[in-house]
C-alpha cells in the first residue's frame, strides 16, 4: 500500500504571548468550504485522526490537506 502523501501545514502555534493562530489569512468561509480545528495536549491522537480522516475523504475522491 502507498503511503498517504498530502500537503502539511501549521495554521497556530503556541508563543511566549499564547496561542496564535493565522486561521484569518488562509480560507474564508464564505467561498464555500470548511476547516475544522483539532485541538488537544500531546498523546491524544491528534495526529491519528486527522491521518484516518484524511485516508477515508482520499479513498472516496475528496481533496484532503493536514
Amino acid at each position: 500500500m502507498t503511503e498517504l502523501k498530502l500537503p502539511v501545514f501549521f495554521a497556530g502555534v503556541m508563543s511566549a504571548d499564547g496561542y496564535c493562530s493565522r486561521l484569518d489569512g488562509i480560507y474564508d468561509p464564505d467561498d464555500g468550504w470548511r476547516a475544522y480545528l483539532i485541538k488537544g495536549g500531546a498523546g491524544m491522537g491528534k495526529s491519528t485522526l486527522m491521518k484516518a480522516l484524511a485516508s477515508d475523504l482520499t479513498s472516496r475522491g475528496a481533496r484532503a490537506e493536514l
